[in-house]
């Protein structure tokens, strides 16, 4: 295993099919790759593709996680020719695709229920099992079943072999048994030796052979969940630092604002409080992850997460400065080996909703500095590995903001503020 792979070298954006445009369909998120190229984004990550289960389906599409053949295409995106042009445009602009997987579940009505009933875990009285955490639309696999593995393997070379898939992002990753990953991407590498995984978990065990990419929960929370509620920016550095000591060293973690399980941010926040959250998304450590409309502002839907209902995009009515400036810090991300691979050094100040660190690679030095509160911060930053400012690569709300001698930065953010500046030599 290597961190170094394309997987970990960018910027994911996820694409839920049904709620990407009017249509739902694969052609209308093929005439939108142009766009999300030229946003920053270097993979394009499908929530699932397959069919969605009838029997016990939640709401009046049902969740896509509810999948009832691990081999076919719902009908409602389009057809396998349509899913191949997709995957076949995206190439062409150097774009990966990496599709959702379910190891841990199906429909009720998936027809391996008849087929292989072994393959489900059962309950004392013989009755298949509900997955638990209050799914009940999905019936739980059992992984060990014998033939369950195999089945599994074999349909995922499906999608790699037949359209030229070049990933996977794997549901409730550490819900399934760490051998089964590990024997999944060893069959599957021998096909594309460069194949790319993402865990939906945070388990250190996932990421020793199997996966390159584990999201990072605890970043989320501590950003929605104390940063944006005002309780300050201390704790955000122990989470750095934890996962730091508890993963291998080559272990790549997704960070993220918005997914298909969250509220969306603009339901909860105000348009410049989401652009200093993105700010911050995007000049960390990490893999910064897009969800579908995050860029434009989006609200839809605009308060729970809406897996089992259609609620698309309005593409058409994107809030200011929105897309402008996730398109300059992804941009900045692909130009500065700082920020797309460096390493981060926390600079400390006095202010308690001020969130300032270094980002460094080689000779490149970029630093950070955001505003998390409404009142304007005047402050010094002071540290001697800042250099001097080469050049203010991104600004929102900079009252003032200089460097006054070496290892010190005079900052003035206003509400929410934030600067991304070039460092020379300290």
């Amino acid at each position: 295993m290597t961190w170094d792979h394309w997987l970990t070298r960018g910027v994911v954006y996820e694409v839920f099919v049904r709620a990407f445009s009017d249509q739902g369909t694969f052609r209308a998120v093929t005439e939108q790759l142009g766009a999300i190229r030229d946003l920053g984004a270097t993979t394009v990550w499908l929530m699932p593709i397959h069919p969605v289960g009838r029997e016990r389906r939640k709401g009046t599409l049902g969740s896509p996680y509810a999948v009832s053949d691990h081999g076919a295409i719902n009908p409602d995106y389009g057809t396998d020719d349509d899913l191949r042009r997709l995957v076949d445009r995206a190439h062409s602009l150097g774009l990966r695709v990496i599709i959702d997987w379910v190891a841990n579940h199906t429909a009720w009505d998936n027809p391996l229920r008849w087929s292989n009933p072994e393959f489900y875990r059962r309950d004392e009285s013989g009755q298949v099992m509900e997955a638990g955490h209050g799914w009940t639309d999905v019936a739980q696999l059992d992984h060990s079943s014998p033939g369950l593995r195999d089945h599994l393997i074999a349909q995922m070379l499906h999608w790699v072999q037949g359209f030229g898939i070049d990933g996977f992002r794997c549901d409730v990753a550490s819900l399934v048994p760490v051998e089964f990953w590990d024997d999944a991407v060893q069959t599957l590498r021998q096909v594309r030796p460069d194949l790319g995984m993402l865990a939906e978990a945070y388990s250190p065990a996932l990421m020793e052979r199997a996966f390159q990419l584990t999201y990072d929960g605890p970043w989320f929370r501590g950003v929605t969940q104390r940063l944006l509620a005002g309780k300050g920016a201390e704790r955000m550095w122990d989470k750095h630092d934890q996962f730091a000591a508890r993963f291998p060293a080559h272990a790549q973690r997704m960070r993220f604002l918005d997914n298909h399980d969250q509220h969306r941010l603009i339901g909860v926040h105000a348009d410049r409080t989401c652009l200093a959250a993105a700010t911050l998304l995007l000049t960390s450590e990490g893999v910064p992850l897009i969800y579908n409309g995050q860029e434009i502002g989006s609200d839809a839907p605009s308060a729970a997460p809406a897996l089992f209902e259609r609620h698309p995009i309005d593409w058409r009515r994107p809030r200011r400065e929105f897309r402008q400036h996730y398109r300059e810090l992804c941009h900045l991300r692909a130009t500065h080996p700082a920020l797309g691979l460096g390493t981060t050094v926390e600079i400390e100040s006095d202010e308690h909703q001020l969130v300032t660190f270094l980002r460094t690679h080689g000779d490149d030095a970029v630093f950070v500095g955001i505003n998390f509160s409404p009142e304007t911060v005047t402050c010094e930053v002071r540290d001697e590995r800042l250099g001097a400012e080469r050049d203010r690569l991104h600004e929102h709300a900079v009252l003032a903001g200089h460097r006054a001698r070496a290892g010190c930065i005079d900052l003035t953010l206003g509400p929410w503020g934030h600067v991304v500046s070039s460092l020379g030599p300290a």
